[in-house]
């Protein structure tokens, strides 16, 4: 009997306590118009257009804030709080902005509540308005966070073991500007980036981040991951692109120190893996390995960052795309097959294997340079294309050793202000094999370029005129090959040797220098410099003209022994004086007579005035020009140091002796 009392008893009180006790459920409540803090039940409604409070906040309540909040605030918690999430919300545009002082913890609320599913943090307030929170949050159960606004945490973030999907959509921005902690097992996403609509960026900021496992770059659209230091990705071990609409998610350093990033890369996305930097006075070095998986993937570099951004590990993938106006360097030897495009900025070469096993093909103006000496059994075997101006700088070796074509449907510059050596060894084509009408390389820049390939029209040899031109004052080009091209080729400033052959067609120098040791055509020095031979040389030319202020530049070793040019047909001058040589003496130099032009003819070819000559490069030895119209030769006869009077004396005993000679020797 006692017993019975006793639980009615106990059942009435339960039930006069019942209208007191609200129970467990998930709402979602509006914030009022007032600066309350946010765990007062006086600072929420339950719903926008009503005056009643709830009579609690539950874990799993959604915390919205929107129109019925009156205005932009900066709201302290008041307590630590755990609710199922926050969003910001309504056509006002406001601010919102949650006050330090204590910790946030969100379980996630449901998709009728906060409008995404397991959403923690909800940004889709008009254009203009932000969320920042101060406080320290913790990620209590996986879920995501969804923005297309600016929503700044500053605060800590703690994960704990759970995943975090971060869906920045459209001109959405999330930044963790906080630490963020967590430990998540090997294999796992302790970040996921996720884009229902392409362009969002995610931003983590904090140097002493340390989660474990990885941040995959996946789910929908492209999304942008931008990072400022090794430190602000944690402990990630892996970077995962999988995303698979819009053009590829982009990771994106943006610090100004060197970062240095041990994270290997996975990519089971065909969109493939796109790096940037847009560093300022800093880069960033990608030091990880790539996983076979990536093996026909895509990979792009890009951004405008300028400092030597690096790819140190072997990329595997299918092709690789160097974009925008940054750096970025390959310094290991790679094994993606699919060709390299290089459309702007500049891209370095570590290893003569650095662009895998296709072609280099230049779309748009860009820079090529080496890091290491790349030359002889190092070269670079790649074929390239030049569809746009290249540039080759740096301080070491570069040697191009496949064939490199000029293509497209204009003229192309090839600009060397490489420190050290450029050769370009294989096969020079001035046109594609489908061109019909007249191209142009120029030969640019401040360095030295040895062509030591062949240069040729195209393969089928049907361009009009494909020529060379050198523009810069600095510029020395070397060519070795045997060369048939067709067009002309134009020294308008610098240097050019052939110490090839070059006969089909004409060379004309204006302001530049021309020499060498090789055979060519028709060559007309109008101003210019004639320097044959390297050091005493011969260079061997078809027809030769020298007129307007023409300088020739001789070595004069042993008696018999100089620089010669050998022209093969007629040999044209008018008023050749001393004041036209530049001579240099070498070893051996002395008394005797030299050969300077040996020609076929060199028919109504004058000498001038002044045909002596006083201390020869200093040697105090004098000398004569005189013309061997037996040999159709222009020599120098070397004497030693005699009055003006006695040269001219000596200079017609040589012609009187050499016709009593051809008297006596019919």
């Amino acid at each position: 009997m006692r017993k019975t009392i006793q639980t009615t008893a106990s059942l009435l009180i339960i039930s006069c306590l019942a209208p007191f006790v609200s129970p467990v459920r998930a709402a979602a409540i509006y914030k009022t118009a007032d600066d309350n803090n946010l765990n007062l039940t006086t600072s929420w409604v339950t719903n926008s257009l009503g005056v009643v409070h709830p009579s609690n906040i539950g874990a799993t309540d959604a915390l919205i804030f929107d129109n019925t909040m009156g205005a932009s605030r900066a709201l302290s918690l008041g307590d630590d709080m755990t609710v199922g999430g926050l969003r910001l919300d309504g056509t006002s545009g406001y601010h919102l902005t949650i006050n330090s002082g204590n910790t946030l913890t969100l379980n996630g609320a449901s998709a009728t509540d906060i409008a995404y599913a397991g959403a923690g943090f909800v940004l889709n307030s008009a254009a203009g308005g932000t969320l920042t929170v101060n406080c320290d949050v913790i990620v209590n159960t996986a879920q995501q966070w969804v923005s297309s606004r600016a929503l700044t945490i500053n605060g800590n973030t703690s994960l704990g073991t759970n995943t975090l999907t971060l869906n920045a959509a459209g001109a959405g921005i999330i930044t963790l500007a906080g630490i963020v902690t967590g430990s998540k097992a090997a294999g796992n996403n302790a970040l996921f980036l996720s884009s229902s609509i392409a362009g969002g960026t995610v931003r983590l900021l904090n140097p002493s981040n340390s989660f474990t496992g990885n941040i995959e770059l996946g789910g929908g659209l492209r999304t942008i991951l931008e990072f400022n230091s090794a430190g602000s990705l944690g402990n990630t071990a892996q970077l995962r692109f999988r995303n698979t609409g819009g053009t590829g998610s982009i990771l994106r350093y943006t610090g100004n120190t060197a970062a240095i990033v041990p994270a290997n890369f996975q990519c089971d996305s065909s969109l493939g893996i796109r790096l940037e930097s847009d560093s300022v006075g800093g880069s960033v070095t990608f030091s990880g390995t790539w996983n076979a998986s990536s093996s026909s993937r895509p990979v792009a570099l890009g951004g405008s960052g300028t400092g030597d951004n690096t790819i140190s590990g072997s990329i595997i993938g299918s092709t690789l795309t160097k974009y925008g106006s940054g750096k970025w360097i390959l310094a290991a030897a790679n094994s993606y097959a699919g060709g390299t495009t290089l459309s702007g900025g500049t891209l370095g070469l570590g290893n003569n294997g650095a662009l895998g096993s296709g072609s280099l093909n230049i779309t748009g103006a860009a820079t090529l340079l080496a890091t290491t000496n790349l030359s002889g059994t190092s070269k670079i075997a790649n074929p390239v294309t030049m569809g746009g101006n290249l540039t080759i700088d740096g301080d070491r070796d570069l040697e191009l050793g496949g064939t490199l074509t000029s293509s497209g449907s204009n003229s192309r510059t090839l600009t060397v202000r490489n420190g050290g050596l450029t050769i370009l060894s294989g096969h020079l084509y001035l046109a594609e094999d489908n061109t019909t009408t007249g191209r142009t390389l120029t030969l640019d820049g401040d360095g030295v370029t040895v062509i030591s390939g062949n240069i040729h029209n195209n393969n089928f040899g049907n361009t009009v005129a494909a020529g060379l031109t050198i523009n810069n004052a600095a510029a020395h080009v070397i060519l070795s090959g045997v060369n048939d091209y067709t067009g002309a080729t134009l020294v308008n400033a610098g240097t050019l040797f052939i110490n090839g052959t070059h006969t089909a067609s004409d060379i004309t120098i204006h302001t530049g220098t021309f020499g060498g040791t090789g055979t060519v055509g028709n060559v007309i020095i109008n101003g210019g410099t004639l320097s044959p031979g390297n050091s005493v040389g011969t260079l061997t030319v078809g027809n030769l003209t020298l007129t307007n202020g023409v300088q020739l530049a001789f070595e004069l070793g042993t008696p018999g022994a100089s620089d010669l040019v050998i022209v093969t047909n007629a040999l044209s001058f008018t008023g050749m004086e001393t004041n036209w040589f530049i001579l240099s003496a070498v070893s051996g130099f002395g008394v005797g007579t030299y050969t300077l032009f040996d020609a076929l003819s060199y028919g109504s070819s004058t000498l001038g005035s002044g045909t002596n000559f006083d201390d020869i490069a200093g040697t105090g030895l004098s000398g004569y020009l005189w013309l061997d119209p037996d040999n159709q030769d222009v020599k120098l006869t070397v004497v030693p140091e005699p009055s003006a009077g006695v040269l001219v004396g000596m200079g017609l005993f040589t012609l009187l002796a050499l016709r009593r000679w051809r008297g006596d020797n019919p």
